[in-house]
């Protein structure tokens, strides 16, 4: 029998651990029975191999800086065709991928737009190199809350010589990422051995399909002016529901500007848990997607909604404005374990927690509940 392979993106900002939690990651997870695959980070090893330091070449020849930055892409792209195709010869047991950072982290280092004419020069998406992955955990840099353990000697390829640059790399790294469904943040509120625990259990999360998710309604339309609202990811999703016996099951398309990614997700609620479930989620041909639609829910109506991704105080949020067929706004956010603490963000109008309430769910807007 052929297992899926999960493909999860480890990436961070500088001096956060990421290095040591890939080999720390491989040999946890062998243990637990995955063959464990890791994905170099293509980034460093361009830096080493002889172009040595990105922030002079961008001051010296921005030219040279983005074609670069265009072969780090490619070879990020290269070795993950490649490191799928070793993964695939052992599909009869459970394979687990662990990306050493991505494409995706060049855009950091990019003027705003550069990365994206990158993109449609060479005709990839943000699919490609961001949302192809099944999760994407990002590790906050020690100078952020672990400061007097900030330090450059244990990566040559590391130019944040000050805490303040550090942070500023950090949330630029961070930021890329957002946009992604399944993206979650690991920051320095525990030493460094909790934080490695964190990062193991939040893995798991995604390998045990686990949802573990709080919602709130708010009052009122939010505030776009907020600096946290600001760079927010705008992604419109269309969902209709389908026919489905003892689970809740859907699909998705969510668009990237003239791109669209499309998504087969089937939920089970875990019996005494207002907010657990188990989610099966798919990407899906746009073939297969106009299949399932045809065994549509007749009782259920199309949710036309727009996502906002945002981040605040390290938490990764997701502010729905659901347009039809009711017009209202919602905040949700994934956690690890039910008795997360959240920190609201306290420029959003928060009204009521709808954790559990059918009314306010997806599946209970389209349904008219």
């Amino acid at each position: 029998m052929e297992n899926k392979i999960h493909e999860i993106a480890l990436t961070g900002g500088p001096c956060s651990g990421k290095t040591t939690g890939i080999k720390k990651m491989q040999k946890k997870f062998t243990k637990d029975g995955y063959k464990v695959f890791i994905g170099r980070e293509i980034a460093t090893d361009v830096i080493l191999g002889g172009v040595g330091d990105m922030a002079e070449l961008a001051k010296k020849d921005m030219k040279q800086f983005i074609e670069v930055q265009r072969r780090i892409l490619w070879e990020n792209l290269d070795q993950r065709k490649n490191v799928l195709e070793r993964a695939k010869i052992f599909r009869n047991e459970k394979c687990l991928v662990l990306y050493d950072s991505t494409a995706m982290d060049g855009k950091a280092y990019m003027l705003p737009g550069a990365y994206e004419r990158i993109l449609k020069q060479e005709r990839l998406t943000y699919f490609d190199v961001r949302d192809c992955f099944h999760g994407g955990v990002y590790l906050v840099t020690a100078a952020e809350g672990a400061e007097k353990f900030y330090t450059l000697k244990n990566n040559k390829a590391r130019y944040e010589s000050t805490l303040k640059a550090a942070r500023e790399m950090d949330r630029k790294r961070r930021n890329v990422w957002l946009g992604h469904p399944h993206f979650r943040i690991i920051d320095n509120s525990t030493g460094f051995k909790k934080k490695m625990k964190r990062l193991y259990n939040t893995i798991n999360s995604f390998l045990g399909n686990i949802e573990i998710e709080r919602r709130f309604l708010l009052g009122s339309p939010p505030d776009f002016s907020h600096p946290a609202l600001a760079e927010a990811v705008k992604i419109p999703i269309v969902q209709d529901y389908l026919l489905s016996d003892g689970a809740t099951e859907r699909v998705q398309e969510r668009r990237y500007g003239s791109f669209s990614v499309y998504y087969r997700t089937k939920k089970i609620k875990i019996a005494g848990s207002e907010s657990a479930q188990q989610e099966f989620e798919e990407i899906i041909p746009e073939e297969e997607y106009r299949r399932l639609k045809e065994r549509k829910d007749p009782k259920a109506r199309t949710v036309f909604k727009n996502r906002y991704h945002f981040i605040y105080k390290f938490q990764h949020f997701e502010l729905d404005q659901i347009l039809s067929p009711r017009r209202i706004w919602k905040l949700e956010i994934e956690l690890l374990k039910e008795d997360d603490k959240i920190s609201r963000p306290p420029f959003l109008d928060f009204k009521d927690e709808i954790t559990g309430k059918a009314k306010y769910s997806n599946y209970g807007i389209a349904r008219g509940l």
